[in-house]
């Protein structure tokens, strides 16, 4: 007999021997401006090293924000942030950055302090989150496999910086 299939664009074929190659072999998306070089989904030398010691580790139930002390040029001339645990509310370690925004290679070298040279020597957290959206990518990519999820935490509302304080 013969099937009807229904493809991903929408359209159908009856499936029949003429037709088979358009079974097996589903039409070619149009590469998305946002997908990522497959040259960035490979781990780089020291991505790779940074797995091996963090899959030594013992995961805690905490979640990790990295959060820069300031977003403009003027209020964090230093490029300066924090590694802060959302169970106790405690800072686990300061970082710096190159530019304003930290790079997810930067994060990494600062997960890497915190854990290796800091207060949480012999645990890693569970998940983190960073202020620069640019980097979630490269981090859930080599953070994902060794059981530290990543994902994006957004920079402080305007409510948020008045109730630190912070001078509109």
């Amino acid at each position: 007999g013969r099937y009807c299939v229904s493809l991903e664009d929408g359209g159908s074929f009856k499936l029949k021997p003429a037709n088979l190659s358009k079974a097996a072999a589903p039409p070619a998306r149009a590469s998305s401006s946002t997908a990522e070089p497959a040259a960035a989904l490979t781990l780089t030398a020291t991505e790779k090293a940074l797995q091996e010691r963090l899959r030594g580790l013992r995961t805690v139930e905490d979640f990790w924000v990295f959060r820069r002390m300031g977003y403009t040029e003027a209020e964090n001339p230093s490029h300066m942030g924090m590694i802060m645990s959302g169970n106790s509310g405690m800072v686990v370690a300061p970082f710096q950055s190159k530019q304003l925004a930290p790079t997810a290679a930067e994060y990494l070298t600062a997960l890497e302090a915190a854990l290796f040279g800091g207060r949480a020597q012999g645990v890693k957290p569970s998940s983190l989150a960073v202020d620069e959206k640019g980097a979630v990518a490269r981090l859930k990519l080599v953070l994902g496999p060794v059981g530290i999820q990543a994902g994006y935490y957004p920079p402080p509302t305007e409510e948020e910086l008045s109730a630190m304080g912070v001078p509109p």
